[in-house]
């Protein structure tokens, strides 16, 4: 049985014939494998139907635009929610990224059921971590690549913060964030891997390719004209770092150097010195 108020005709591809769901909203299922199935466009009571009717078991985001990956395991399966990227901004209490629509500026209290009762006092090791929290989240990367690039500045010569900045502000993903052509860096990520970008009239499709001064960054012909290029653009929502020379007709930004960590804006506070201390400790 359907747990939904209203139900329509059985939707196709789905694997169980008795599941139904609300005209709430359009829902979409992808299958990306064998065993794996991707629900989007589903309400809080559409998701909660899926479970029931399939026989799943887990925690379903509240918001409606969150996407559900229901994932088989060993144990059964088991429900992952993906796409709530500001919740980083939540936890570490800040507007990680300075966009004006993160939920942070209305609801400034840590996510989850008990983040009502406010932000914790940090201890000197939850500060270092803290900072690094906000590193990885801001630059789009694992705690690998982020301890790799730190390995590499710690042993360049000059200071460390200021290497780590220089060489997290060289990544092409992030060259292309900060000259403004896209919105996020997960989308800068993504314009980038799917070979939208070109570095001195060459193709790059991977995000973490280190750019030199002096390297051209340009959006290919067949990317210009994608609707989050020209919002980003048209928006102008971040200023663009004196390192970079960006040349909005032609889509285009030069680097002119490495950056030093004063000289990037950043809309929070980054204590770049923490993250040597929690990688130095």
């Amino acid at each position: 049985m359907c747990g939904t108020t209203a139900c329509l005709p059985v939707l196709p591809n789905v694997a169980n014939p008795d599941f139904k769901t609300s005209p709430a909203q359009p829902l979409q299922m992808f299958f990306t494998g064998l065993k794996d199935i991707i629900v989007t466009g589903a309400t809080v009571q559409d998701k909660l139907s899926i479970l029931l009717c399939l026989g799943f078991s887990g925690v379903v985001g509240k918001n409606s635009s969150t996407r559900c990956v229901l994932a088989h395991g060993h144990a059964g399966y088991i429900v992952a929610v993906v796409e709530r990227k500001y919740r980083a901004s939540r936890r570490l209490g800040v507007n990680l990224w300075g966009r004006s629509k993160d939920p942070v500026a209305t609801r400034n209290y840590p996510p989850g059921q008990h983040g009502s009762m406010g932000y914790k006092k940090l201890s000197s090791f939850g500060r270092q971590f803290a900072a690094h929290q906000k590193f990885k989240c801001y630059y789009a990367m694992s705690s690998k690549q982020l301890r790799n690039t730190f390995l590499r500045a710690y042993n360049r010569k000059g200071d460390t913060g200021d290497n780590l900045v220089g060489a997290l502000e060289s990544r092409l993903a992030v060259v292309v964030y900060s000259a403004g052509f896209v919105p996020t860096i997960f989308s800068a990520r993504q314009l980038v891997s799917h070979k939208h970008v070109t570095v001195n009239g060459k193709v790059v499709n991977i995000p973490s390719f280190l750019v030199k001064p002096g390297d051209v960054v340009q959006i290919r012909e067949r990317a210009t004209e994608l609707p989050m290029v020209l919002a980003a653009i048209q928006s102008q929502e971040r200023r663009v770092p004196d390192h970079l020379e960006v040349d909005t007709a032609q889509r285009s930004a030069r680097y002119i150097r490495v950056p030093k960590h004063c000289e990037v804006p950043y809309p929070s506070n980054m204590e770049v010195n923490l993250v040597v201390e929690f990688y130095s400790g």
